[in-house]
């Protein structure tokens, strides 16, 4: 009869050993990409309420009135916070530089206006040296859907605040 001996042999440990490593691996994996993907789901969360925000406020210039004196910048506004939405002031002021309406429209491609202030303090923002930096934009193009300045509406002059708007938006980030 054999002696039994005490102890492992080197395959058996060695055998352990890429089974604890496979299995510390495969945990590590699984937590390491939840959080990889938590971080992805909240960028996409937050763009998307970015992009509601966004939609929201331009809807409070809709019925700006780019006719009356008080529309335009520099003049005295009726309201205490002039550039607010809904102020007669109808400029957005996360459009930097930029005075006009905020649904000031062109013929196509249309008028760009950037509002990439609007994702500071957010995780939107954060930027990689070498890829492209996040940025914030919409494009409203005007449509004569009324036929104004023909037919029936042949005596009214064609502007930019009785044309219908066609507004994209543009959110660029990092979903790293």
């Amino acid at each position: 009869m054999k002696q039994k001996r005490q102890g492992q042999t080197l395959i058996e440990v060695c055998v352990a050993t890429i089974i604890a490593a496979t299995v510390t691996m495969g945990v590590f994996s699984v937590v390491l990409s939840g959080f990889a993907s938590q971080k992805k789901a909240d960028k996409r969360e937050m763009a998307g309420l970015m992009l509601k925000q966004a939609q929201e406020t331009l809807k409070s210039y809709v019925s700006a009135d780019p006719t009356n004196s008080n529309f335009t910048s520099g003049t005295v506004p009726l309201v205490t916070s002039p550039g607010s939405p809904g102020s007669p002031i109808g400029h957005w002021p996360a459009e930097q530089g930029n005075t006009t309406w905020a649904l000031a429209g062109a013929l196509p491609p249309g008028r760009i206006h950037i509002i990439t202030p609007l994702l500071i303090g957010t995780p939107l923002a954060d930027a990689v040296t070498g890829l492209p930096a996040p940025s914030f934009k919409y494009t409203v193009t005007n449509v004569n859907c009324l036929r104004i300045g023909s037919g029936i509406y042949a005596s009214v002059p064609i502007n930019d605040s009785n044309q219908c708007k066609v507004v994209v938006f543009e959110l660029i980030y990092l979903d790293i």
